[in-house]
């Protein structure tokens, strides 16, 4: 009779980061038991789930070993298993979790034979930018496809699909709902992840997902395509933990050597740090944005809050959406005299004053301090500008003698209003309309994160969206030269991107430096741990910063390679330490 094989298993209560082993009894040996297999294993009197990631292991001395109960069913592939080891060494983070979103919804014993693929044959449809697409897909490497936001993607997509088993991931689930019907429509094999996964790993199909779907098991996989990759929903957090799906799929592609396209109006920095940028050249004017209106505020040729370009532009659209943020978030100082916001002359944040006994201002996001005066005349009065979605429409309601729907999450009756006033939540609810204003854009540019301007861009892109290439953005500022304005009223989002790069590199910011969040109970034992490594070992570019007021440390780096490494030389055994690589705000 056979013995037992014993196996590492990865269990998914979290906390338990390292492998366990286990007996897999010969009766439970089938062609299911592999690795990526999801089994049953008896710990702490409990029937956990678990994931079996090495065989025929070297079971430790003395000690009895428990078997596993069941083999539930199949689970990742070996490539996605080895995919997953990198991603947990990446952003330090548990295994288990990653296991569990690569696995099935249900449980699965057997596959489906793999699917023949009537389009992988065919050329994709010949569009005016069909050269420039199948140029994209001629190298194994990662290509930032800078397309502007009116533009379709279908094209793109369809090339992907058509040289093989394609993977596509779009930033929100009902969207990779739609492609998903409208490819198979086109004749594509095509099906959604995680719903048919099994037919994804039978192969012979493209696959369409969003986030988690950068771990999508596909045998065969030729060619990714991430639409988007600036949205913010490919990144998740868990439990200060966070990872991102555009460093999932350019790793993958790197490890399969097949080509990545990376589809995206406002390329982040931190995506153009391994992928070359290319703008199409073939679309001609489509290539350009809406176009975008500019009302210095600072002209104070406005009724409170609304300019005279806004005032005309609101009366003879059809459909308008003015877009404020909420009450009270961000207060900005402005000079009574000229207008002009009072901003820091080093990084571009707001300033604020945080005791009025001081006569000395702080930017709120790299902390520099200031005189309380203006930088652009010799006035030193200083007032607040705020005001709140509800008294806004309030007053513009009177100003234009007709209704105005306030739009907010818990309240959308008001959609079917001619002009349309909320905060950024307005942008998702709205299919289309003929124009988007944004009453005090200087809130979105001066927020505190150290990508505020290219967020500021992002939100210019989405309304662009709404507006289509016939529509008007407006954009009621006191900093009408600023860079992201500028890059959208010339459709060149690269303006930003250029200048943005050298300011972060400059103050050591990501993408330029890698950056762990350090937290928990134990963090000074751990820092102090850090620190006597770093004295002896002396790594340069390694920086430690803090305790900020929630008693958290930033760990800074030159790259990735060098934070791990640092990170991991240090045992957190017994510490009940959290560490966030790559934290989502600064």
């Amino acid at each position: 009779m056979a013995e037992a094989r014993a196996v590492n298993v990865i269990v998914k209560p979290a906390g338990l980061t390292k492998p366990l082993t286990y007996l897999l009894p010969e009766a439970l040996n089938s062609p299911v038991a592999k690795r990526g297999a999801i089994v049953q294993i008896p710990l702490r009197g409990r029937i956990e789930q678990g994931w079996i990631v090495d065989l025929d292991v070297s079971p430790p001395e003395d000690v009895e070993l428990l078997e596993i109960k069941a083999v539930v069913g199949i689970g990742p592939s070996e490539e996605i298993l080895d995919l997953i080891e990198w991603v947990a060494w990446r952003w330090q983070a548990s295994r288990a979790s990653f296991y569990q979103l690569a696995s099935p919804p249900r449980r699965i014993i057997q596959l489906p034979g793999r699917m023949s693929n009537p389009q992988a044959a065919n050329q994709a449809r010949h569009t005016g930018a069909q050269g420039e697409l199948s140029e994209l897909f001629q190298k194994n490497e990662a290509t930032l496809w800078q397309l502007p936001p009116t533009a379709e993607n279908w094209s793109l997509i369809n090339t992907a699909m058509s040289r093989g088993d394609a993977l596509v991931l779009l930033p929100q689930k009902w969207r990779a709902e739609r492609l998903a019907k409208f490819a198979r429509s086109r004749g594509h094999h095509c099906v959604l992840w995680p719903e048919q996964w099994e037919t994804a790993a039978g192969g012979g199909c493209s696959v369409v997902g969003s986030r988690s779907a950068a771990f999508a098991t596909m045998p065969q996989l030729a060619a990714i395509v991430m639409l988007d990759e600036h949205d913010e929903n490919f990144k998740e957090t868990w439990r200060k933990s966070a990872w991102h799906a555009r460093d999932v799929v350019q790793e993958r592609a790197r490890r399969l050597a097949i080509p990545l396209v990376m589809a995206s109006p406002v390329p982040s920095l931190d995506a153009q740090q391994n992928a070359e940028v290319k703008v199409p050249t073939s679309l001609g004017k489509k290539a350009r944005w809406p176009k975008v209106v500019i009302s210095d505020l600072r002209e104070r040729q406005q009724v409170g809050l609304f300019s005279r370009e806004l005032t005309e532009l609101l009366t003879s659209s059809s459909k308008a959406v003015c877009v404020l943020n909420r009450t009270g978030r961000v207060r900005l100082l402005a000079c009574a005299g000229c207008g002009s916001l009072l901003i820091c002359q080093k990084c571009g944040g707001r300033l604020e004053q945080l005791e009025r006994s001081k006569q000395v201002l702080t930017c709120s996001r790299c902390s520099a301090e200031a005189l309380r005066k203006c930088s652009q005349c010799p006035s030193e009065t200083i007032r607040n500008v705020r005001v709140g979605v509800a008294q806004a429409a309030q007053e513009l309601s009177r100003l234009l003698r007709e209704p105005v729907g306030e739009i907010t999450v818990k309240d959308q009756t008001a959609l079917h209003s001619r002009v349309l006033l909320g905060t950024t939540t307005a942008l998702r609810l709205v299919d289309k309309c003929e124009l988007v204003a944004f009453l005090e854009f200087d809130q979105f540019l001066l927020t505190p994160h150290y990508r505020a301007e290219e967020k500021a861009l992002i939100l210019l892109a989405q309304a662009a969206r709404l507006v289509k290439q016939d529509g008007i953005i407006l954009l009621q500022t006191r900093q009408p030269d600023n860079l992201a304005i500028r890059a959208a009223a010339e459709s060149n989002p690269g303006l930003l991107s250029q200048a943005d790069s050298a300011l972060r590199q400059e103050l050591l910011l990501p993408p330029t430096v890698a950056v762990a969040l350090l937290s928990g109970p134990d963090v000074s034992e751990y820092v102090r741990a850090i620190s006597k490594l770093a004295q002896l070992s002396q790594p340069e570019g390694v920086a430690l910063q803090g305790p900020n007021a929630d008693k958290d440390w930033l760990l800074r780096a030159p790259n990735h390679e060098v934070l791990l490494e640092v990170l991991e030389s240090v045992s957190r055994e017994g510490l009940d330490v959290q560490i966030c690589v790559d934290p989502p705000d600064l």
